[in-house]
């Protein structure tokens, strides 16, 4: 691999110089189409999306400029050469994000700071900054308000019914959510894997999402519909009572026992294991 050194620097434009309407240029490489240039406007200098486990919304730069798997993280130039924001995520056509340049100024800053401090404690993270570690669960997600709905049905007419929830755009490869197998949105078709149950949730009484679930349904406390192949929603708990019906006699007096032993009572006749019970 070659490195390029002497590069020119770009210079961080703060937010409050960013204007609506201007022109805006996303470099990456997306779907690996390497050194790419995507152009656009900006929607919205400031659009606030609350969620992300923040405590308050975040600030957001909204642009049509097209943001896909490979130019999210690069970023997001105007044409006088100045990085307004990183390219974040996109959640339709024409529909963009990006973080601003602000909040990366401050995040060096930060990690600045934490470096110095580091050098005078045992951890990487001081005891000063040490109540203040983020987790990466490794998803992009948005938040759905009123505004970005209304966009969204504009564009399109068939979009879910909704008031409020979060869209989950993508799953990171290799992230806490890729390894607990967290499925992500394909549009709006899921492509269930195998061994993987297909649940589906209902606002009053209309499928409104579908996701994936390998967890067990007796520990869950999701308000799902689960669909069976008959295509009847039922109620999580209710599918727990029909699971522990059909279970069996032999299922249910299993106990304690070896493994040794269980294998031997599979391969008895059920007359003969009645006689050992009594």
């Amino acid at each position: 691999m070659r490195y390029i050194t002497n590069l020119p620097d770009l210079k961080l434009k703060e937010g409050k110089e960013v204007r609506p309407g201007e022109w805006v240029i996303a470099l990456g490489s997306p779907y690996c189409l390497t050194n790419t240039v995507t152009v656009g406007i900006v929607s919205n200098a400031r659009r606030l999306i609350s969620g992300h486990g923040q405590e308050k919304p975040i600030e957001y730069i909204q642009t049509d400029a097209m943001i896909t798997t490979g130019n999210s993280g690069g970023p997001l130039v105007d044409l006088d050469g100045e990085i307004i924001g990183i390219s974040t995520m996109q959640v339709t056509p024409g529909i963009s994000f990006a973080l601003p340049a602000d909040h990366v100024s401050n995040f060096f800053q930060k990690c600045c700071q934490a470096e110095l401090q580091s050098k005078k404690t045992e951890s990487y993270f001081p005891k000063s900054l040490d109540t203040k570690r983020k987790c990466f669960l490794g998803i992009t997600m948005l938040s759905l308000d009123n505004n970005l709905l209304s966009e969204l049905r504009q564009r399109d007419p068939n979009f879910f019914n909704v008031t409020h929830g979060v869209l989950v755009h993508s799953v990171v490869l290799g992230s806490a959510a890729h390894e607990t197998e967290t499925c992500n949105f394909s549009g709006y078709k899921i492509h269930p894997g195998k061994g993987k149950r297909a649940v589906h949730i209902f606002i009053n009484g209309k499928c409104e999402r579908s996701f994936r679930m390998k967890r067990n349904p007796r520990k869950t406390l999701w308000t799902v519909f689960y669909r069976r192949k008959h295509k009847k929603g039922v109620h999580a708990e209710e599918v727990v009572k029909r699971r522990v019906k059909r279970t069996t006699k032999f299922q249910r007096d299993i106990g304690k026992l070896t493994v040794e032993e269980i294998l031997k009572r599979r391969n008895q006749k059920p007359e003969f294991r009645q006689a050992r019970r009594e």
